[in-house]
């Protein structure tokens, strides 16, 4: 029998899964973290590095790399074991947290955001992997674990921009990295005495025979490096077009990320491990709605989360504290609304959560309009709140959607796309929010940026409306009960 202790839990209490998920969340809270804090650090980085066009490549280069590394990263933790990843994420996520602050200009300091990313996309797919592996070997449900690793994700993300906020106030930008190395050595030092998935030593008896093959073969076979480049160009072009200052550039983005995009779609369906399977999309016509579905609320939900703390602290003259104080209730009616759905699981659909979430999505943007003409900041307050009561229907009947929709043994695939699409849905946003509150007009960048939520909405609801209509033709019978 192990005594071993590690901290304040013996080693049995390490190999439970619910405990293991407490210790291995510390690492999946950087993400939440480095991807919420950037959003209240532009205005104070902008006066280090005035390159005004460079703005939104530092928000999009966390979710470019974090688009790719997610599932990726959980197909090395199959292979290679998730302890193993989780640390070279711990790793990759250091060396990007000292790179930062010491950045000479902003291409550098865009190349560390692009780190952050790669790196903060290891721990939550290793993290799941373990607990589940310690689930099933004492044979008992992960759900409580996994639970907790997404709870401690989404905090994160909702506590992000007030502990920016004040660090940048009382500190600088730098911080937001700085602050980093102390959580990575903390993640580190908690969860090491958590044991890996079976894979991790190679061990024959142990390892299934793709994952002995793929060592034998060395890492990069069995990974699809050619559509992870394409896909990364596609999409690095198709925001350069969106943020072409020129027509001639956007037509020439557009142009590189369509062919991009063509040679992208045929090397996935030539392959026989894809980075995306477009072979499962296109037999699941409900998979693909649901990913489309998710960019698009995803655009919605950060035009507000990058687009307001830059309006009220360019426009509003407010600090970063202030700023990201105002925008903790998005993120509070978030987690409100995430555990009302639910909750709310007998009573409601996956469909008629996602109605609720489109309702919303609106609802809460006209009268967004309406509070932000006042200025005041209870009524800022309050819109911020507003506009976060969307997010947890939407994302609720979407995820519940994926999951009804396909096999036990394609959730995981399918669940690393729907991750990727909503990565897609940020790194689409913030050219948005670029131009919208560049332009000079007499009303207000605060108005824009509803009207775009409004925009978005309505092309939600045309997307569920052609859903529904091609779908009810299919679920007629079933309502057919003699």
């Amino acid at each position: 029998m192990i005594t071993q202790r590690t901290g304040s839990f013996s080693q049995e209490d390490v190999l439970n899964p619910d405990n293991a998920s407490w210790r291995l969340g510390l690492g999946t809270l950087l993400q939440g973290l480095n991807s919420s804090m950037i959003a209240v650090a532009i205005g104070s980085i902008s006066l280090s590095f005035p390159d005004a066009s460079a703005m939104p490549w530092l928000v999009s280069a966390l979710y470019f790399t974090a688009a790719v590394g997610s599932p990726t990263f959980g197909h090395l933790s199959d292979l290679f074991g998730a302890k193993r990843i989780y640390d070279i994420g711990l790793a990759i996520t250091l060396m990007a947290s000292i790179l930062g602050p010491l950045s000479p200009n902003i291409w550098v300091l865009i190349l560390a955001r692009a780190l952050l990313g790669l790196g903060t996309s290891a721990q939550s797919p290793a993290a799941i992997a373990m607990v589940m592996h310690l689930a099933k070997t004492r044979h008992t449900s992960s759900s409580t674990a996994v639970g907790v690793i997404s709870l401690l994700g989404q905090v994160s993300a909702a506590i992000g921009p007030l502990i920016g906020g004040i660090v940048i106030v009382t500190f600088g930008w730098h911080w937001i990295f700085w602050i980093n190395i102390p959580l990575i050595v903390n993640a580190y030092l908690w969860s090491r005495k958590v044991p890996s998935t079976s894979a991790k030593d190679f061990d024959e008896s142990d390892v299934s025979t793709s994952a002995r093959a793929a060592h034998r073969r060395g890492m990069f076979p069995s990974i699809d490096s050619c559509g992870i480049v394409l896909f990364c160009i596609a999409l690095i072009a198709l925001i350069y077009a969106l943020l072409g200052s020129s027509a001639p550039l956007a037509i020439l983005g557009l142009c590189i990320s369509s062919m991009c995009f063509a040679l992208f779609y045929c090397q996935e369906r030539r392959i026989s491990r894809p980075f995306i399977d477009f072979a499962f999309i296109s037999s699941h016509p409900t998979v693909t709605y649901i990913y489309v579905r998710t960019i698009l609320v995803n655009i919605a939900f950060y035009i507000v989360f990058y687009g307001i703390p830059q309006w009220l602290e360019s426009k509003q003259g407010m600090n970063a504290a202030q700023a990201g104080l105002l925008l903790f209730p998005n993120f509070l009616a978030g987690v409100i609304t995430t555990r009302l759905a639910s909750s709310r699981l007998k009573s409601f659909t996956p469909p008629q959560l996602r109605r609720i979430g489109s309702i919303l999505l609106g609802g809460s943007a006209l009268i967004s309009m309406l509070l932000f003409h006042f200025g005041m900041h209870p009524l800022i307050l309050f819109a911020t709140f507003l506009l976060g009561t969307p997010s947890g229907f939407n994302n609720m009947g979407n995820q519940l959607e994926l999951n009804r929709t396909v096999r036990p043994q394609q959730l995981g695939q399918a669940t690393g796309m729907f991750r990727t699409s909503q990565f897609i849905g940020a790194a689409i946003s913030t050219p948005l929010v670029f131009h919208i509150l560049q332009i000079n007009s007499t009303i207000s960048g605060g108005y824009l940026l509803m009207i775009a939520i409004v925009a978005v909405c309505i092309i939600v609801w045309m997307l569920d409306l052609l859903h529904h209509h091609l779908q009810e033709p299919r679920h007629k019978p079933a309502f057919r009960k003699g």
